[in-house]
């Protein structure tokens, strides 16, 4: 079939056997999302579909779209499921973890503070490799290097 639509029989069979296969792939990409951890590509390599393919999918379908986004959610209560199991299992790193995400609010929060006023040190290095020199250079690259090499304030 090229890109003008014909209005026959046989086209109008073409376009519901390409309807078809098209939910039966966005069937199996619901039913396998959770399955896939939320991961496109190996969704699209399981049902055998571009990632293009599918973000188009998900921008001119709204059901689709709507049925993906309630599996992320569902995907994400999962998660939140087993840090909780974690935190009931007295794991240290699961229950920083919640308090640094949710706890915020109660002063739970990571911070990292720095005063650079007045002590900021800048280093600076220049690599020369001195190609030719006539005898008369020597006392200037003396000069030229204890100059760069010299130490700078910085306001």
């Amino acid at each position: 079939m090229t890109g003008k639509l014909l209005d026959t029989a046989e086209t109008h069979i073409t376009i519901k056997k390409e309807d078809r296969r098209r939910a039966r792939k966005k069937k199996a990409i619901l039913a396998n999302y959770f399955k896939a951890t939320g991961s496109i590509s190996r969704l699209c390599s399981h049902t055998q579909i571009s990632r293009p393919t599918f973000y188009r999918w998900l921008k001119e379908d709204p059901e689709f779209a709507a049925r993906i986004a309630d599996q992320e959610e569902a995907l994400l209560d999962y998660a939140e499921s087993c840090l909780f199991t974690m935190m009931n299992k007295d794991i240290p790193a699961a229950v920083i973890f919640y308090l640094k995400t949710k706890g915020k609010h109660r002063g739970y929060v990571e911070r990292i503070e720095e005063d650079f006023r007045g002590q900021m040190n800048v280093t600076r290095e220049i690599k020369m490799t001195v190609v030719h020199t006539r005898e008369d250079d020597t006392e200037f690259l003396k000069e030229f290097e204890a100059e760069i090499n010299r130490e700078v304030e910085i306001e």
